[in-house]
């Protein structure tokens, strides 16, 4: 397992059947770019101010694909039902947590840009993204994830908790938005955090 493939099939407690995630091609975008419109839609419609003002755009994806970040999940029926950028080059905007602190110290993993096709929406997909990013953890001998997401979003909290991430506080991005923060420590893929194996 490599951090452009996982070839392997992923696995999720809300999730029946095989599902693959690996890195996304340049032949991707177009799908790609149709479920991130329809999440922006869908986030859109629940008065949710994220992901506004054309972003995450077709050169926010490319930048991805570019830098090795980018991964598209598929379903047993080899369809593109989700995306991700997984990114192993830290993040400014976590360098400071407002109304808490991060839980683990070291090299961590970056979760952005994740979304399900809105119609997939509650088959545990997303479950298999997360579990996705802990294979790459695990492959780079990374422990740590972090996730930030809109505090009025609570699909995808729901989603980091069932995933078995913690909320941390808040962080604040580049344009002074602020976000609720969430980290998970992982042991080995596919295992529960553990924390009498803190860093």
């Amino acid at each position: 397992m490599t951090q452009k493939n996982i070839s392997s099939r992923l696995s999720h407690p809300d999730y029946e059947g095989s599902a693959m995630m690996r890195a996304t091609v340049e032949d991707d975008l177009d799908k790609v770019m149709e479920i991130i419109d329809a999440a922006r839609d869908f986030i859109a419609a629940q008065n949710i101010d994220q992901w506004t003002n054309g972003y995450p755009s077709i050169d926010d994806i490319r930048n991805d694909i570019d830098n090795g970040w980018s991964y598209v999940l598929l379903n047993a029926d080899k369809e593109i039902v989700g995306t991700a950028a997984v990114s192993f080059d830290g993040e400014p905007t976590y360098h400071q947590v407002f109304e808490g602190n991060w839980e683990y110290e070291g090299a961590y993993a970056v979760v952005h840009r994740l979304c399900i096709d809105p119609s997939m929406h509650g088959r545990g997909y997303s479950g298999l993204l997360f579990a996705g990013a802990e294979a790459l953890a695990i492959a780079r001998e990374v422990r740590i994830i972090r996730v930030d997401t809109h505090e009025k979003n609570k699909p995808m909290r729901r989603s980091l908790v069932r995933a078995g991430y913690e909320y941390r506080g808040k962080i604040k991005l580049a344009n002074g938005d602020m976000r609720v923060a969430y980290e998970k420590y992982i042991s080995s893929y596919g295992e529960d955090s553990e924390e009498d194996e803190k860093k």
